[in-house]
């Protein structure tokens, strides 16, 4: 990590490893320059009770490996992509503690990226499982609208009633569904048996969700991921030596704030 490039010593962050672990681009673009001194003290706080709440290894190795993490295989794949999700853990003070007019607003719940390297297969399954039974319930759908529109058609249907068209695309839409639905089950299964998507079952994740980490997205308990060919270049807990910075954020307790106002 690039030091130099943090050079604002009117920042209450600058020269700590709050500020490394929060790995902004430069002091010109990171919001907590923006922010009164008050404020900045209560982004230092968040940033040590993040972490107080991460586990004391995992994060580190995330980047380091050359082998996808959502392989269930026993023979890992290379990786070449980074399958990325948001974790997010209960504030302990956010909700007791919320003033209004200030730039710099607490919420109920901490988050922070994670990074898993990812092969191509992986991603393709996961994007297949994403997208391609909606597709095709659309399809379905959309070919009872073509069927009730072109007029031989229409003109037959009309002959029972005002109303045949309608019904006739309601029962398509519906087909639709039913078709999306059943090709959703089974794409998630193969998904699931062949990829990690649960949370508690990827080991970094699962330490993290016995440690009161929650992810933020998901859909019927499988992990939402999206995509990048290069991990994050910014952002907290983007940047390298995490696991130091983590141990020396926790052993400096100068940051807590007084609430008894």
């Amino acid at each position: 990590m690039d030091e130099t490039k943090y050079i604002n010593k009117g920042c209450r962050l600058y020269g700590t490893p709050h500020c490394l672990l929060l790995n902004s681009e430069s002091c010109q673009k990171c919001y907590v320059a923006k922010l009164s001194e008050d404020e900045q003290a209560m982004v230092m706080e968040d940033i040590r009770l993040i972490a107080d709440a991460v586990p004391d290894d995992g994060f580190e190795e995330l980047l380091d490996s050359d082998k996808c993490w959502l392989c269930k295989s026993k023979k890992k794949h290379d990786a070449s992509y980074y399958a990325q999700l948001n974790l997010g853990h209960l504030h302990p003070i956010a909700e007791y503690w919320r003033p209004k007019g200030k730039e710099y607003r607490r919420d109920v719940a901490m988050t922070i990226p994670v990074q898993l390297p990812a092969c191509r297969d992986c991603r393709k399954r996961v994007l297949v499982n994403s997208f391609v039974p909606l597709l095709i319930g659309v399809i379905v759908a959309g070919l009872g609208l073509i069927c009730v529109s072109l007029e031989p058609v229409r003109a037959i249907l009309v002959r029972g009633g005002k109303a045949i068209p309608f019904l006739v695309f309601l029962i398509f839409v519906f087909l639709g569904i039913i078709v999306e639905s059943l090709l959703k089950s089974k794409f998630t299964r193969e998904l699931e048996r062949r990829t990690h998507v649960r949370p508690g079952r990827l080991p970094v994740i699962g330490n993290l969700v016995r440690s009161g980490w929650f992810v933020t997205s998901s859909n019927d308990g499988n992990i939402s991921f999206t995509f990048r060919k290069t991990p994050l270049p910014n952002g907290i807990l983007t940047g390298e030596g995490r696991a130091e910075l983590i141990r020396q954020i926790r052993n400096d307790d100068s940051v807590f704030l007084s609430y008894d106002d």
